[in-house]
């Protein structure tokens, strides 16, 4: 059936708070060195991973946002009527990651200058030729959440 559509909205917006708080006890529980934070450019995603942005912040953490999509009706809803908001909020972040130069571009167009990073999901036949896909590394669990 369908969703009853205010039903659907307290249930996401309990879910949100639920995961904004355990995230903020997070941090205060482990000394992270940088906060990853994986959006699409999505309007959900934006509003609800900019939360996240604004806790991390407030715990004076690094964060790197990885944009792995792009949603163009957002980015046009976003410089039309959200731009200043978008602007105030995202150029809080030390880094992004985009997955193409023409959203770097777009990227920057949108939060001015910044630390933007042209970077592939995909991984290079020399790293499985050789192997070191599989080597174990230690990972410093305080390091990045």
């Amino acid at each position: 059936g369908t969703k009853c559509a205010r039903g659907d909205l307290l249930h996401t917006l309990a879910r949100c708070l639920t995961d904004w708080g355990r995230f903020h006890r997070e941090l205060l529980r482990f000394d992270y060195d940088l906060v990853h934070i994986n959006p699409s450019l999505a309007c959900k995603a934006i509003v609800r991973d900019g939360v996240f942005l604004l806790i991390a912040k407030f715990h004076r953490k690094k964060v790197l946002i990885f944009f792995h999509g792009w949603d163009s009706s957002c980015e046009h809803l976003i410089k039309s009527f959200f731009l200043p908001v978008f602007r105030l909020l995202y150029k809080r972040a030390d880094g992004f990651i985009v997955l193409a130069q023409e959203f770097k571009e777009k990227l920057f167009s949108m939060v001015g200058p910044s630390h933007i990073f042209v970077e592939t999901t995909t991984i290079g036949d020399h790293h499985v030729l050789k192997g070191d896909l599989f080597e174990k590394k230690a990972v410093d669990r305080k390091s990045v959440v």
